[in-house]
């Protein structure tokens, strides 16, 4: 379906068995194009995710001295809690 707006925009809908090459979904804009349904970006959500986690469970693993598993189990920022037990310090 083609679908004009009152305020000029226009879109182009395909379902079904319709199958587009490249791109889900085109917003072309009079300032440029915006392309989304392609190979997930190198700064996506899930990766920033799992990166943190990895960064808590290094905190983790130095507060028990050990190997810890993820995902991470603990209810509590390790950092935050060995610098406040004076574990670990600036001085």
């Amino acid at each position: 379906s083609w679908i004009r707006w009152q305020n000029g925009v226009e879109g182009l809908l395909g379902t079904g068995a319709a199958h587009m090459q490249g791109p889900r979904n085109r917003l072309i804009g009079s300032e440029g194009i915006i392309e989304v349904g392609g190979a997930e970006p190198r700064l996506s959500a899930r990766k920033a995710l799992q990166a943190t986690e990895l960064i808590f469970a290094t905190y983790e693993s130095s507060r028990r001295r050990g190997r810890v598993s993820l995902p991470l189990d603990a209810e509590d920022s390790a950092l935050i809690t060995m610098l406040e037990e004076g574990q670990i310090g600036l001085g």
